[in-house]
């Protein structure tokens, strides 16, 4: 698979994930794909005053493991330094917050499938 075609695939995934957490989590979505010079973030979501922050792997299916096995510590690293420099310029002072993975699994509207893991990694040792 062509990278164009992986961006394509990714940015689908995305689109589930948003409309999954929306619509059945109730989440408010702040922001999508944040990045700054520590990482990127796929999905940025509040509920109440909890900041979410939410990776998105996708898989068209489970031969090699399941999408969020692909969230490894070097991956949380860069999303929980994101994270705090997020709510660092926003001046969020005392933050409420959770680190979530949503798997997307399937080629289409059809057959997908959504997992949504909650607390999924902690920021342990970072502090906000």
């Amino acid at each position: 698979m062509n990278k164009k075609n992986n961006r394509k695939k990714g940015h689908w995934a995305e689109d589930v994930a948003a409309y999954y957490l929306e619509n059945y989590k109730k989440h408010q979505i702040v922001t999508r794909n944040y990045s700054d010079k520590t990482g990127e973030i796929d999905i940025i979501s509040k509920v109440d005053q909890l900041y979410i922050f939410t990776e998105v792997k996708y898989r068209a299916n489970l031969l090699h493991g399941t999408p969020g096995q692909a969230v490894n510590y070097r991956k949380q690293e860069h999303i929980i330094r994101t994270a705090i420099l997020f709510l660092q310029k926003r001046r969020v002072a005392h933050p409420q917050i959770r680190f979530d993975v949503v798997e997307v699994v399937g080629t289409n509207r059809e057959n997908v499938r959504v997992r949504h893991i909650e607390n999924a990694f902690t920021s342990n040792g970072y502090y906000l």
